[in-house]
């Protein structure tokens, strides 16, 4: 399981996740039904020159938790740098804010 900071301002839940020596094809966030979901999965073995294989683990991260309000997935950012993830979800305004 992947430790998953968040936080949250008045625009926008903020979701913040480690995850050193990935890539950015290597993480999927996706959001259903007001769900959070990220998978990081290496590429370990994935790319090996042929005639070789490769013994070892393969391994997944994951993240999984429910967003304390409704979001606007339209708007949604997500930012990869340096082996920290940030996912930016603005909240969906509601009738009483306008």
């Amino acid at each position: 399981m992947l430790d998953l900071d968040v936080y949250e301002d008045e625009r926008d839940v903020v979701v913040l996740a480690e995850l050193p020596g990935l890539s950015e094809d290597e993480i999927e966030v996706m959001v259903d039904d007001e769900v959070l979901t990220i998978l990081a999965e290496p590429s370990l073995g994935r790319h090996k020159p042929e005639g070789h294989c490769r013994v070892g683990r393969s391994f997944r991260f994951l993240g999984v938790m429910r967003l304390p309000c409704p979001v606007d997935l339209d708007q949604m950012r997500v930012d990869f740098d340096g082996g920290m993830l940030t996912v930016r979800l603005p909240k969906r305004k509601t009738r009483e804010q306008g």
